[in-house]
């Protein structure tokens, strides 16, 4: 049975809001932060999460880079 979500009215567009528990689900279960969501619009509307690829970015997630300032003063 597919969730329903109203459309609201945000500045000058518009936003549909996602369930706090579908991104707790993806949360755990791939054990990421979602930030962000894909979508596909071909008919129907598609959403889905986007996943970091590596461990490393995983890791490295939410982290401060170096930037070449700190690394050249360093």
């Amino acid at each position: 049975m597919p969730l329903l979500r109203k459309i609201v009215d945000i500045g000058g567009g518009k936003a549909v809001f996602l369930p706090k528990s579908w991104l707790q689900y993806y949360e755990e279960t791939y054990g990421q932060r979602i930030e962000k969501i894909a979508m596909e619009v071909n008919k129907q509307l598609k959403l889905w999460p986007v996943l970091l690829k590596t461990k490393k970015e995983v890791r490295n997630y939410g982290k401060r880079e170096r930037t070449r300032k700190s690394i050249s003063a360093a």
